[in-house]
């Protein structure tokens, strides 16, 4: 089955923080901008544990509506990821699906289900949280069986028109812009300085960029020259646990982030993650004092990291206090 949930605050599940419940007539509008950011974990509704896989963002299909403009808009993805579906379903596994603008759980579930005679299994999304949002997901192994297709289907509160209002900007662009330029989906890293202060507002000048206060902490950003968020940092003025760290970070990186690899740092936990729709959005190099160095230290265009630093690590209680997020595989 599947499970939704949202994290730049916290959610309505234990281990996640509460969050201010969805408002449904405010939904259309961001999610045209960004979508739903997904990600696959091990556990259940009481006790989300492990990243296993993210997801695509579930996202609007970009356009004028058609037919009856009273519809529910639809929000949608696919993603492959690298686990057997048998393996999936063998243990507790759940989805969370967060946004990072409503900032609250939106629907959930639970991996398990019934079979159907290709083997894919159908989920049904439930709305959480008053926020109106139901939908559905469909489960498919691979022909090789080592892999899983994960379609998403979200409906969003609203109607058509409501949704059609919210993407009118994206109407005025030439058409050869349209077709040249895929939408770059990010909830932070690589979006531009004027598109991160419209998500989460304008902040106060820091030392080591722009610092914006948030419902639980900061978050202090840098861009470069050229006006692009390169590094983002969120610090908890209540430490969260490292799986709900893992939730708010994920909403915070490109939508088609893939997980590479997980590695230990003092102090610390490190996912790895690669973004193909991230490596254009910066220059191979940056100019820094005089001397030009990598825009991607010790790894390759698109790559980033997401470091979770602990507070009395040494306790083995792994509460994180700080998020930051790096262009490369220097953390």
């Amino acid at each position: 089955m599947v499970i939704l949930s949202s994290a730049l605050g916290a959610l309505p599940i234990p281990k996640i923080m509460p969050l201010v419940a969805a408002q449904s007539t405010d939904l259309a509008a961001p999610v045209l901008q960004t979508g739903f950011s997904a990600a696959l974990h091990e556990g259940d509704c009481v006790d989300i544990d492990a990243l296993a896989a993210p997801l695509t963002h579930a996202t609007v299909p970009s356009g004028p509506p058609v037919g009856n403009p009273d519809a529910l808009p639809v929000a949608n993805s696919f993603t492959t990821i690298p686990l057997p579906l048998d393996t999936i379903r063998a243990s507790d596994h759940v989805i969370v699906v967060a946004d990072s603008a409503v900032n609250g759980a939106i629907a959930c579930g639970v991996v398990g289900g019934f079979l159907r005679k290709d083997g894919s299994l159908a989920i049904g999304l439930a709305s959480v949280q008053s926020s109106g949002v139901d939908g559905i997901a469909f489960l498919t192994p691979s022909g090789d069986g080592e892999s899983t297709g994960v379609s998403l289907f979200v409906t969003m509160p609203g109607t058509l028109t409501q949704a059609s209002v919210a993407s009118e900007p994206a109407a005025v662009l030439e058409a050869e812009q349209v077709a040249d330029a895929a939408p770059f989906r990010s909830g932070g890293l690589g979006l531009t300085v004027d598109e991160f202060r419209d998500r989460y507002g304008i902040g106060e000048p820091h030392m080591r960029g722009e610092d914006i206060e948030t419902e639980n902490g900061e978050i202090i950003f840098t861009a470069t020259t050229d006006g692009m968020v390169d590094t983002i940092e969120h610090y908890f003025a209540r430490a969260v646990s490292l799986e709900d760290a893992r939730v708010i970070g994920l909403l915070l990186a490109p939508a088609d982030a893939v997980l590479e690899e997980t590695y230990p740092q003092p102090g610390a936990t490190v996912d790895l993650f690669t973004s193909p729709a991230l490596a254009p959005r910066f220059s191979p190099t940056r100019l820094i004092g005089g001397t030009q160095f990598s825009t991607w230290p010790n790894g390759k265009p698109g790559q980033f990291t997401i470091s979770y630093e602990y507070d009395n690590a040494a306790t083995g209680i792994y509460n994180v206090t700080r998020i930051v997020i790096e262009l490369g595989n220097d953390p």
